[in-house]
């Protein structure tokens, strides 16, 4: 709990500093000419929207009769993610960052050694994971091409219709390389390869998961 504390504070903070970008972008661009008012830069508030499929891997290790053990979980997923803030200047924004990931029927894999078991999950069980966080976008001019980076604190969720099991928050990131077409004077929509990361705490009754997502989004930014 003590680091779901920590990333709330630092995703208002983001959206803080996002909107005191927006004040001063704005103050900066009234002296520029109406050339530099195309749409062919970011300025102001900023909101986007990624959403997608992919492929998730989370699991864990264990030191078992002198032998390490791995315990995993994998399968493809849907993914949606959605960043809000404010463009500090030319083309890079900071922005609070909320990302959600569902696996539904994940496959089971147990590892020790050369020998490997492959398992399934009940129709209804469904793997999922949360970030909340912060962090930049940064566009590359005209082309519109962009990268973001976020961080923030993660919680992983297992469930099916007979129980609920939520890991406790660890840490984590968000990765997206995208390319957008302007689609009018604010609107732009493309697409974006994205990764995502996490590692949550070892407690007295789970143990540390370490896992990723990978994938591919539509991207929508309001600008």
């Amino acid at each position: 709990m003590r680091l779901i504390r920590l990333a709330l504070p630092l995703c208002v903070v983001a959206l803080l500093l996002g909107v005191s970008g927006v004040a001063a972008a704005q103050d900066s661009e009234s002296s520029e000419s109406s050339s530099d008012s195309s749409p062919n830069h970011h300025s102001g508030l900023m909101l986007r929207v990624t959403a997608g499929a992919g492929y998730a891997n989370t699991g864990f290790r264990e030191r078992i009769v002198g032998s390490d053990v791995s315990f995993g979980a994998y399968g493809p997923t849907l993914e949606l993610d959605a960043a809000l803030g404010g463009v500090l200047f030319r083309n890079f924004a900071i922005h609070g960052t909320v990302q959600y990931w569902a696996a539904p029927n994940p496959n089971l894999r147990v590892r020790s050694g050369s020998y490997t078991i492959d398992g399934s999950t009940s129709d209804d069980t469904m793997l999922s994971g949360l970030l909340v966080g912060g962090g930049v976008t940064a566009w590359l001019g005209e082309s519109n091409v962009y990268g973001s980076a976020s961080l923030g604190a993660v919680m992983l969720r297992a469930e099916n219709d007979r129980f609920r099991e939520d890991s406790d928050w660890g840490f984590g990131g968000q990765a997206l390389l995208g390319k957008e077409w302007w689609l009018g004077s604010s609107l732009g929509i493309g697409l974006a390869a994205a990764f995502s990361w996490h590692v949550t705490p070892e407690t007295s009754t789970s143990p540390s998961l370490r896992g990723y997502t990978a994938g591919g989004r539509l991207s929508f930014t309001l600008n």
